[in-house]
């Protein structure tokens, strides 16, 4: 992110917003919406720049390339590989579930009636996980609403809040975040892709300051009906796998949900020094 004269900067982008635009008339041709937000992102990042002395980035502004320069990820995903453990969906999820879906019966699609169903689903999967959990496992609390903002220099600063996060020990630490989950509403779930690898990179960045031996973190995006499960490997690659709970895919969805408490519970095993 060159930062070395602002001033000069700052003057190049508007002046090609200035050409670019034209009274009356839409976004010109030969450039896409994207690239003329993009740009006018930079220009009011350089502003933010000369009068604060740093830029705040907020997670939810975030593309694909933010994520890409900021934290290393690779804007590529690979394959995701996942054990198919079939553990039945608890009677009482499903019984649930569906009395929600009675009482909210009518009701505008919105994030909030998404949530309402991500979080009896969360609850869930960490009941059932308890039980099996081995004796050097990590218990796994549900967060809401986690401080992810993060100083990445001297002149950049990440700012948001993650909707979920399955933590440990310290819900105010990223270090301690595991699982991060962000909820969207129905049929705006794959456009939260950069927002949550924001996130995971945000964790990422924090165990890998406190010497953390496994820095992997796992990502869900959701609307509670798609589910999007990211996995951020040690290199900075990303695996992606999309499955939809009302399309017959729910036994795969429990299973991966209860998979990635699994790995969380013991990556950071109780009795380590760098846990």
């Amino acid at each position: 992110m060159p930062l070395r004269n602002p001033f000069k900067r700052l003057e190049e982008l508007l002046k090609k917003i200035r050409i670019l635009l034209h009274p009356g008339q839409g976004v010109p041709e030969g450039i896409s919406l994207e690239e003329l937000q993009s740009m006018i992102q930079k220009s009011e990042n350089a502003i933010e720049i000369i009068k604060k002395g740093y830029v705040s980035i907020a997670y939810s502004s975030m593309t694909m390339d933010d994520v890409e320069r900021l934290f290393g990820i690779s804007k590529q995903p690979i394959p995701m590989d996942f054990p198919s453990w079939e553990i039945p969906i608890p009677q009482t999820l499903a019984e649930d579930l569906e009395h929600l879906d009675t009482v909210t019966d009518g009701s505008l699609e919105n994030e909030a009636l998404a949530r309402a169903r991500i979080n009896i689903i969360l609850q869930a999967v960490l009941k059932a996980r308890k039980p099996f959990a081995p004796p050097q496992a990590r218990t796994l609390l549900l967060g809401f609403e986690t401080p992810m903002s993060i100083t990445l220099s001297q002149m950049v600063v990440t700012s948001g809040e993650a909707d979920y996060s399955l933590w440990y020990t310290s819900h105010n630490d990223r270090a301690h975040q595991l699982i991060v989950v962000e909820a969207k509403k129905a049929r705006h779930v794959t456009s939260g892709l950069p927002q949550l690898l924001g996130y995971m990179g945000a964790v990422q960045v924090a165990r890998r300051t406190a010497q953390k031996p496994n820095i992997a973190v796992f990502g869900v995006l959701t609307d509670a009906y798609q589910w999007d499960f990211v996995r951020l490997h040690n290199d900075g690659k990303y695996s992606l796998i999309t499955f939809r709970w009302n399309a017959g895919q729910s036994q795969k969805i429990w299973d991966i949900l209860n998979w990635m408490v699994a790995c969380a519970e013991v990556q950071s095993p109780l009795g380590s020094e760098v846990s």
